[in-house]
């Protein structure tokens, strides 16, 4: 169970921290969808089309954790608010950093080399095949108001299955260490041509090669998972989540040729899952037996008086995050 569940279920380049990149929203709107601005289509505030969106670095992963423990965990949508002592809301923000920074390739700048399954073939890059990046929405103020991640992954529509970017990344690199250099020499042309889409595309569709080493891959699809969704109380229906949920979908289709979009959410956040249908998601799985992370604060103690940093001398709360059942939607969404 992965600690940041946002909407989306617990479920940029990995060489070092993503370049910033800032735009503004109506240059992320993906080619071939409707124009938010268009009269008729969903309406986004004045506020949303000032801020500015960028990717995530290793120098803002704590700011942006810190934003999540509040937007999320704190201002929650799937169930009520909750507060938490100083520690113990230190505590949440460093296990968000920890699984946030490593998911999306900004926790270190080695992350990407444990990413590779087998000897590096010619003609594709030292990191990871499937790339992930963690999108902030900023004020003219510097504050962030909203943020989602994106990877490029692998889902299988029987059973809701997501293998995520670096388990992709193991499973299509094994495969293009099993193919001749020619072969390897045609998927290689391919994936400078059209990114990860085409290149996962042709490799499970035996387009270089005439056999699978790992037979079982015919039946996953490659996609991008949308996750870490989390919207500020005070942008919440100003239609900040959908233009967050445009950036993906930018980055899906434009940087990484991908034709399909997934994501994994509480069916008990009714919120996110009115969202994603009123976006064109459709339910391919539920999962009844699924599990979900709910916090569990510490009891008063006399540390919760303590000023500042005297309040860390407080001791962990070992029982801070607990798995609970929660039946869980996969949703997806075609794109072209």
């Amino acid at each position: 169970m992965h600690l940041a569940l946002a909407t989306a279920f617990a479920t940029a380049s990995r060489l070092g921290a993503p370049p910033i990149m800032q735009f503004k929203l109506p240059d992320i709107l993906p080619k071939g969808l409707p124009n938010l601005f268009d009269s008729g289509a969903e309406q986004v505030s004045e506020r949303v089309k000032g801020l500015t969106f960028e990717a995530a670095d290793v120098a803002t992963l704590p700011e942006v954790s810190s934003f999540f423990v509040d937007a999320f965990w704190l201002a929650s949508t799937t169930f009520e608010g909750i507060e938490l002592s100083a520690n113990d809301r230190r505590q949440l923000q460093q296990k968000v950093a920890e699984d946030l920074g490593p998911r999306y390739g900004i926790q270190t700048k080695d992350k990407s080399k444990t990413l590779l399954g087998g000897r590096q073939r010619k003609g594709f890059p030292g990191r990871s095949l499937f790339e992930s990046r963690l999108i902030v929405a900023r004020e003219a103020d510097g504050a962030i108001v909203g943020c989602a991640g994106i990877e490029a992954a692998l889902y299988e529509t029987e059973t809701g299955q997501v293998f995520r970017s670096d388990q992709a990344d193991k499973l299509v690199r094994e495969e293009l260490n099993a193919m001749s250099n020619d072969e390897a020499k045609r998927a290689s042309e391919v994936y400078a041509a059209t990114g990860i889409g085409g290149l996962a595309k042709g490799v499970i569709n035996k387009e270089f090669s005439a056999t699978l080493k790992q037979p079982y891959l015919s039946i996953w699809s490659p996609a991008s998972v949308l996750a870490n969704l989390a919207v500020g109380a005070s942008y919440r229906r100003s239609g900040l989540g959908r233009a967050l949920c445009d950036a993906c979908v930018a980055c899906t289709t434009d940087e990484w040729d991908l034709d399909e979009i997934v994501l994994q959410v509480e069916e008990g956040n009714t919120a996110a899952v009115s969202l994603y249908r009123k976006d064109g998601y459709r339910q391919v799985f539920r999962a009844e037996d699924a599990t979900a992370l709910r916090l569990i604060p510490s009891e008063s103690s006399l540390f919760d008086g303590l000023p500042g940093p005297f309040s860390a001398l407080a001791p962990q709360n070992e029982k801070l995050l607990k798995e609970l059942a929660s039946p869980t939607l996969t949703m997806a969404k075609r794109l072209r």
